[in-house]
């Protein structure tokens, strides 16, 4: 990563937790997907790291966190997995 992208997105990192911690309360947030205390990482929805709307961020633990990436990257390749597979199909 260039140092103007690795600056770049430190940038939006911390926007994006601005944003977010902004309409919530540190104190009383809990992940929603496992219900744990934190500490918390906030995750962009579509996986935008530049997309820092409200509606795209969300509040999340660590392990949920690396699971949530590690998921996508599993639907990306599987995506991408099916569709070479279907052009393989269509040229035999």
């Amino acid at each position: 990563m260039s140092d103007y992208r690795a600056a770049l997105h430190c940038k939006a990192r911390h926007r994006a937790r601005e944003v977010f911690w902004g309409v919530h309360d540190r104190d009383a947030y809990r992940c929603p997907s496992c219900g744990g205390r934190g500490p918390f990482e906030v995750h962009h929805r579509n996986g935008d790291w530049l997309d820092n709307r409200r509606q795209n961020l969300i509040g999340v633990c660590h392990a949920c966190h690396r699971r949530a990436h590690r998921e996508r990257n599993t639907d990306a390749r599987l995506a991408e997995w099916k569709s070479e597979l279907a052009g393989l199909q269509e040229g035999a």
